[in-house]
């Protein structure tokens, strides 16, 4: 209904990349990705990532500048709880080509599927990164939660190779419906595969 009403532009092989930048709410961490200028340094210096990968902050955008940006697109990624929801939206390649990157932290008790099921409902492969929490969240408030010191330090090697993997997937020929991790393991994580966890 909503592409209807306000028209839907056309796909494009492009990575959304969501990110959240400053405090929020008094909060020591609002799961920001602390060296976030060392990973778009990383994108901007790689050439299949740096002209298909967007660093957006969405909460500076409208809900329809936020829409037609999702459902132009053709990949998410993004720390847990940075509007990756809207994999649902997305303008999902077919074959199951389109992914969708969760990033989480080193978090007890963490089993939340939601992005799992807005992914495959819309035929988006899904996948979650495992990357260490930032010092700020280990020292200073070590037994918070994600939701009050959630911010991460990332592997920005191990990012961009997945980034890369995901941008190579888009114009692959066509591959079997993934279901399960292992085959994701095998394509996604060959040499990092404890980092990457089923959800």
């Amino acid at each position: 209904a909503l592409s209807t009403s306000v028209g839907s532009p056309p796909a494009q092989p492009r990575l959304l990349f969501q990110m959240r930048v400053g405090a929020s709410h008094g909060m020591l961490g609002v799961r920001q990705i602390v060296n976030i200028q060392e990973l778009q340094a990383a994108v901007a210096a790689d050439p299949l990532a740096s002209g298909s990968v967007r660093f957006v902050v969405m909460e500076k955008l409208t809900l329809l500048e936020q829409y037609t940006l999702i459902s132009s697109s053709q990949s998410l990624a993004g720390v847990h709880g940075q509007g990756l929801a809207w994999s649902m939206l997305l303008s999902a390649a077919p074959d199951w080509r389109s992914t969708c990157l969760e990033i989480i932290g080193r978090w007890p008790s963490f089993s939340r599927k939601d992005y799992y099921s807005t992914s495959h409902a819309n035929g988006v492969r899904y996948l979650r990164l495992v990357q260490d929490n930032a010092p700020e969240c280990e020292t200073r408030c070590k037994w918070c939660n994600y939701r009050s010191c959630g911010n991460l330090t990332v592997n920005v090697s191990t990012v961009v190779l997945t980034l890369r993997q995901m941008l190579r997937r888009l114009t692959s020929p066509k591959r079997p419906r993934v279901r399960g991790l292992k085959y994701e393991k095998a394509i996604y994580a060959k040499d990092h595969a404890d980092e990457v966890e089923e959800a």
